[in-house]
């Protein structure tokens, strides 16, 4: 491995998932080399909080499922009302 490799951002996907449809979050989002991915979905929840998304009645049954690069899931979490739950599955 490169020294450049080691240092590039990492890329997660916030994908949006119901029992029916899926959003594919097709950009994603960088995060610098050292940056803790906890803390980044702890700033996104906090904004969706903020602007009421994580309660609307309209996200019921939905849920948001973080990935990597390659596609596997690091991170989910339901939305909509009345209950936001998480799921930190175990890193290895």
């Amino acid at each position: 491995m490169i020294a450049s490799e080691r240092l590039a951002p990492a890329r997660f996907f916030f994908n949006l998932v119901s029992d029916t449809e899926m959003i594919h979050d097709e950009e994603g989002v960088d995060l610098p080399p050292g940056g803790d991915l906890v803390s980044h979905i702890t700033r996104a929840l906090e904004d969706l909080h903020q602007n009421d998304f994580l309660a609307s009645a309209e996200w019921q049954g939905w849920q948001v499922v973080i990935t990597d690069c390659s596609g596997q899931t690091l991170f989910s979490f339901a939305l909509g009302y009345p209950c936001l739950k998480c799921n930190f599955p175990r890193l290895n």
